[in-house]
């Protein structure tokens, strides 16, 4: 009976020792936040040269993306990985409905690039608003979630910014809320009052 042993790599420099897996953590300064992140290289046995192969190069890259999109406000690789699932998306269904491309998801969740701020809004819409969710999807070709796109369900309470039902209703395609209440966001058919129509901007 054999066992397969992972054999160690031979230092390219000296020719004579192994290169041994190290990790060591290393401060780090990015907009005037400083973070200890890790840092992965390999060392060599025999002349102790410290080397960073591909696979060190590219772990230490992601180390720091994810750390420059946590300063920047964006989600991370984890979260952005965390938000899809919770969507129930596979990485290639992400990008249909998301765009960016066939592997954008993929870079995003391994940090290997920052997604845009664009990108990054639009997410966290989808998964705060169900309906803005339903309509991207639907609109990327897959099946229509009608329980979702209903008005009931596109229509959250106005009573926290005073706004008082109406007989009419008035309609808005396109509007944006002026407060500083995030929670109380519309979409559909609005009921308010004349004096609480300078809440919105078309």
């Amino acid at each position: 009976m054999t066992t397969d042993k992972k054999v160690s790599p031979i230092c390219p420099l000296c020719e004579q020792g192994v290169l041994t897996e190290q990790e060591t953590s290393e401060l780090t300064v990015y907009k005037g936040v400083e973070r200890m992140l890790p840092l992965h290289f390999a060392c060599c046995s025999e002349c102790g040269t410290e080397q960073a192969e591909a696979k060190h190069i590219r772990a230490n890259k992601r180390a720091m993306q994810a750390f420059k999109k946590e300063v920047d406000g964006l989600l991370t690789g984890v979260q952005m990985r965390e938000l899809r699932e919770s969507l129930g998306l596979t990485q290639g269904q992400a990008a249909e409905v998301f765009g960016g491309g066939p592997v954008a998801f993929s870079k995003y969740e391994s940090d290997d690039v920052a997604q845009s701020e664009g990108m990054d809004k639009l997410l966290r819409v989808a998964q705060a608003v169900p309906a803005a969710f339903a309509w991207l999807k639907q609109h990327a070709g897959f099946a229509a979630d009608q329980a979702a796109l209903s008005k009931e369900s596109m229509v959250l309470p106005l009573a926290a910014v005073g706004v008082k039902r109406c007989a009419q209703p008035q309609k808005f395609a396109d509007f944006q809320l002026q407060t500083p209440m995030r929670e109380q966001l519309v979409i559909g058919t609005a009921y308010f009052t004349g004096a609480a129509q300078s809440q919105w901007v078309h």
